[in-house]
């Protein structure tokens, strides 16, 4: 079971490339355990966890020796105020057990107090993944009121850089994603922009944590409702070798 979540490694595009496609295989045959805390749409990142060909669980399990699960991923600042501390137990035995924690930023920018809960649950996460929009990724750097959201797609890697300041690593996503642990940077041009009229994409984009996949279910799709089914089919059928071929990514 990998316990850690280092620094984006090799030096060549292509290598990391090969990395990612060899990682679908690795994950169909060991199948990990991922568990989803917060407001997440359970029906739906259950289903895209299950067609990746991993496992998915969304309550806390009660053990003294250790935590059964290979992720943490949640969503503090969607949650109640009376939730947010079963989160962040959760986040401090993750980090107690060495379990790498996926934190979502839905909710940044949408109040203060849900705003905090998500900069605290970064603050606590020991070297967190954080998947955030350009907005939400904006308000968590304070960057909202100085910047127009126009400013905020022209500087992801600004953006993305700043929210790993602590150390971790950032995707910012969108159209066009980045993803950083504050040293190296990488676009990622595998979005669509069908994607920002679909409710609930970014907790999918959270569930794989990838949009290489967007484009190539959108190309196959005439309407709006089907794209999500879509999605689904995409990510059941999708090999190692297709990675291989479509992922569209470059330095920042």
């Amino acid at each position: 079971m990998s316990r850690k979540v280092g620094r984006l490694g090799g030096s060549n595009i292509d290598v990391e490339r090969d990395v990612i496609a060899a990682l679908l295989g690795e994950l169909r045959e060991r199948q990990p355990v991922v568990l989803y805390l917060g407001d997440l749409p359970a029906n739906d990142v259950v289903r895209v966890t299950r067609a990746l060909g991993a496992k998915a669980v969304t309550t806390l399990p009660e053990r003294a020796d250790g935590l059964p699960i290979d992720v943490l991923v949640l969503a503090p600042g969607t949650v109640r105020a009376e939730r947010r501390r079963e989160l962040e137990r959760a986040v401090v035995a993750a980090r107690h057990w060495g379990v790498p924690t996926l934190i979502d930023a839905a909710g940044a920018g949408s109040g203060v107090h849900r705003t905090a809960a998500v900069q605290r649950t970064i603050q606590l996460a020991l070297w967190p993944v954080i998947r955030a929009t350009d907005a939400e990724a904006a308000a968590l750097t304070s960057s909202a009121r100085s910047s127009k959201p126009s400013q905020h797609r022209r500087n992801l890697s600004r953006l993305a850089s700043a929210l790993v300041r602590r150390g971790g690593i950032a995707v910012v996503t969108g159209e066009r994603a980045v993803v950083t642990d504050g040293v190296r940077a990488f676009t990622v041009h595998n979005g669509h922009r069908a994607l920002a009229v679909l409710p609930g994409a970014g907790y999918l984009a959270t569930a794989v944590l990838g949009t290489f996949l967007a484009e190539r279910a959108a190309q196959r799709v005439r309407n709006r409702r089907s794209l999500k089914a879509q999605l689904l089919r995409e990510l059941a059928a999708i090999t190692p070798e297709d990675l291989h071929k479509t992922i569209q990514a470059q330095r920042a």
